[in-house]
């Protein structure tokens, strides 16, 4: 599966990575994540939106990709 990829990529390589993600509310949000861990269920990662180490269910994590550096 691509997402698990993605999420191992981000540990491997401690990089960053965009989530889309929809809150138990329904409303959606562009997060940048370092991966920490994940199992089946859940994704442990430092959201650098909030600036804090959050878990985010999989099943809420609508889209994913490999952050691009610019500058």
């Amino acid at each position: 599966m691509r997402l698990k990829r993605i999420l191992e990529q981000s540990i491997e390589k401690n990089e960053r990575i965009q989530i889309i993600y929809m809150a138990a509310n329904g409303e959606l949000s562009q997060r940048d994540v370092t991966v920490k861990a994940f199992n089946e269920t859940h994704v442990i990662g430092y959201c650098h939106y909030r600036r804090q180490t959050r878990m985010f269910k999989r099943d809420n994590i609508l889209a994913a990709a490999g952050k691009k550096e610019t500058g």
